[in-house]
């Protein structure tokens, strides 16, 4: 997704990729509707976001890159569950 992403602003090497990339993606994830209407879960985009933040920690291990334009990513916030009563 995040490939298609680029090639649809043009990018094509990740070192021209920088946080208003990263930031511009995680929007495009908040309103993203699939084909029945249904947005992605704070945990989808959460799992979305932490694996791009790998990918580039990866890149940036590797002397790929430079630096890390997803280490800053705020994840969205997740819904606090109940606890059941036994």
């Amino acid at each position: 997704m995040f490939l298609e992403f680029l090639r649809e602003r043009e990018v094509t090497d990740f070192r021209d990729v920088g946080k208003r990339e990263v930031d511009a993606w995680q929007t495009q994830l908040y309103y993203h509707k699939d084909a029945q209407g249904h947005s992605y879960t704070p945990a989808t985009q959460s799992s979305k976001l932490i694996t791009l933040r790998s990918f580039f920690k990866t890149l940036l291990r590797a002397g790929l890159i430079l630096s890390n334009p997803a280490a800053s990513i705020q994840l969205p916030r997740q819904s606090q569950r109940l606890p059941r009563n036994l």
